[in-house]
């Protein structure tokens, strides 16, 4: 080491300084604490519940959390106590345990059996042991000229409220404090004093309402004859007036059955006439669909049926040109072969043209004499092959696709006729055909008319008869009111 610290003087200068700022720096940070945070492997589980008994608590909180408990990891020792109303379990686990994993796995294993509890059980709290928890501060309190009573109430309104105000307190508790409190003692032979005067003034009463009883039933008495005697004449108005309202009730109920039975058969009819009208209503719409569906399809038909005849004589037309065209090319090589000739005059070269010309069996080339006209009928024919280009490309097809167009039309053609076939088979099932749907919708629209005008005249008649049952029931009314009279004034 001396050896190094000679031969390396600066590395050693180095170190000690870096010793030194590294001490100077933890002096000045260092916190002395003479409570300091411990984390003890301690945890309290306190569970509430009201109104058990210790045994009713040990039984069905204590015994299943103490189970569950024990399958905890790091668990060491376990205690718990079972009083009325509550129960703690106490649990001490290992040094190397870590508190906050363990405190999951205590509300897991918890809530795993508080499931089957009682509602009157309490969430349970838990509680890790923890040096702050305990008092920094115990101090006692004296009075001169105050009993304990004053002092307690000295303590509790003037002391504790300012001390709980002040910051950095937590809280505050007081022991040894006294309740005052009053004990109520009844004396029985007093009571039975005040009973014995109740019950003679009980007594006294009772006479007199007995007296009043007994002058009370002998006017009733008094009275049940002159009722007796009324009581025969109410009969015989009872009787006279059950005629009366019997004989009118009779009208009444006969009226009514009148028109229940007439008005029965016309709501039968109505409704009849509504599901008709329905049925009728939806023949009208099919009818409808499957005319335009026709019309569409016919139409469509027509604009296929021209197309494919427009590319059909495109074709053709192009066929015809083209294979013109190439004729045209051959004559006019022969044509300028001869004009090429320098072995022959004018009138050589004329006769061997009108000899080419005539050979090629066409009277309309007969007035052709030069290949300057063969090239002016060759950009006759290429200018009537543009404007079938143009008429195809419009169409959004081409000369060499022009098979392909005509099949593709085709195919739609052959598409909408099986359409029209499968429309004629089905109005061919119902007696119809695509000329005669006009006269079927006209049908119809009769046929609802008709429909429609009968509702009216079944809606009018069931109008009627409900007027005629509200005047029965005005009646019935009448009848009721005038039965209320009469009994009044036979009472």
């Amino acid at each position: 080491m001396p050896k190094f610290s000679v031969k390396k003087p600066y590395t050693v200068f180095v170190a000690m300084i870096a010793i030194l700022v590294l001490g100077i720096v933890a002096y000045t940070r260092m916190t002395p604490d003479l409570l300091p945070n411990l984390d003890l492997p301690y945890v309290v589980v306190v569970t509430t519940y009201p109104g058990a008994t210790p045994e009713k608590v040990e039984t069905e909180v204590t015994k299943p959390l103490e189970q569950t408990f024990a399958t905890l990891d790091n668990l060491e020792n376990i205690q718990s106590s079972s009083s009325e109303n509550y129960c703690m379990i106490m649990m001490e686990f290992t040094d190397d345990v870590n508190m906050d994993t363990i405190s999951v796995d205590i509300l897991q294993s918890v809530d795993a059996v508080s499931g089957s509890w009682d509602d009157m059980v309490g969430t349970p709290y838990i509680l890790k042991i923890n040096p702050n928890m305990l008092p920094a501060a115990i101090t006692a309190v004296g009075m001169e000229d105050m009993d304990t009573i004053e002092l307690s109430t000295f303590v509790e309104e003037e002391i504790l409220p300012e001390l709980e105000g002040v910051e950095g307190i937590a809280s505050v508790d007081a022991y040894g404090m006294i309740d005052t409190q009053v004990n109520v003692l009844i004396n029985q032979e007093k009571i039975d004093e005040v009973n014995e005067r109740v019950k003679a003034a009980l007594d006294d009463k009772f006479a007199e309402a007995k007296e009043e009883l007994d002058d009370g039933q002998a006017e009733i008495d008094r009275n049940k004859a002159k009722i007796n005697s009324g009581k025969s004449q109410l009969s015989a108005g009872k009787t006279e007036l059950a005629d009366q309202l019997s004989a009118g009730a009779g009208q009444i109920a006969s009226g009514t059955t009148q028109l229940i039975e007439t008005k029965i058969p016309l709501q039968d009819k109505l409704t009849e006439l509504n599901t008709k009208k329905t049925e009728l209503e939806t023949a009208k719409k099919n009818l409808t669909e499957v005319k335009t569906n026709i019309a569409q399809a016919k139409e469509a038909k027509s604009q296929l049926e021209i197309a494919i005849a427009s590319l059909q004589q495109a074709k053709d037309g192009v066929a015809q040109l083209t294979a013109a065209r190439a004729g045209l090319e051959q004559l006019l090589a022969a044509v300028q072969g001869v004009e090429g000739n320098t072995m022959l005059d004018d009138t050589a070269k004329a006769t061997a043209i009108a000899g080419i010309m005539a050979a090629a069996g066409d009277p309309n080339l007969t007035s052709i004499t030069s290949s300057a006209q063969i090239q002016a009928a060759i950009q006759q024919i290429d200018a009537q092959l543009a404007q079938i280009d143009a008429q195809l490309a419009a169409a959004g097809t081409d000369r060499a696709s022009i098979d392909t167009a005509i099949a593709t039309y085709q195919s739609q053609l052959d598409q909408v006729n099986a359409g029209l076939a499968q429309i004629d088979t089905a109005l061919a099932a119902q007696n119809i055909t695509a000329d005669s749907i006009d006269s079927s919708l006209l049908e119809v629209e009769n046929g609802l008319t008709q429909i429609n005008a009968g509702i009216a005249q079944l809606e009018n008649g069931l109008a009627q008869i409900e007027a005629g049952e509200m005047q029965l029931a005005e009646a019935q009314a009448m009848l009721t009111q005038q039965q209320t009279t009469m009994i009044f004034q036979l009472s």
